[in-house]
């Protein structure tokens, strides 16, 4: 299966988890300031992520979101650094991005990661976040 994962990240915590998924589903994964829209139905599986601002994905993705056209499947993924609502808002973030994608969506996948304005989350994603991820990705060689 022809996979790419495609993220957005400001402080690195999303770029950690898409490289976990990317090295799992043994393909490529790229910034969306690299992600070549045009291609994107050459894959069988997109992987997109992105950090939570506002409870929404940040403004590159959900441009990005407009602009694609998925013809298989998707999974969707999100990370998060504000405290209490942070998993509500991921939900929020991961129901809104699924709306605006016109494909079948094989998974969803949130995690907590350092809010350096805050300073919530210290460490995360740490090691057992990546093993979750991880977990998380070998499950979707199966479907």
């Amino acid at each position: 299966m022809k996979s790419i994962v495609i993220y957005d990240s400001y402080t690195g915590n999303t770029k950690k988890i898409a490289e976990a998924i990317a090295k799992t589903l043994n393909c490529k994964s790229e910034h969306i300031n690299n992600a070549n829209k045009n291609k994107i139905e050459e894959y069988n599986l997109v992987v997109i992520g992105t950090p939570i601002h506002g409870g929404m994905p940040s403004k590159k993705i959900k441009n990005f979101l407009k602009e694609i056209k998925i013809n298989k499947s998707c999974v969707l993924f999100c990370t998060y650094g504000v405290p209490f609502l942070g998993k509500f808002l991921a939900n929020n973030c991961l129901n809104y991005m699924e709306k605006r994608i016109n494909a079948k969506c094989v998974g969803k996948f949130k995690c907590p990661g350092f809010h350096q304005i805050i300073k919530m989350y210290k460490g995360r994603p740490n090691k057992k976040d990546l093993e979750n991820v991880i977990k998380f990705a070998q499950s979707l060689k199966k479907k």
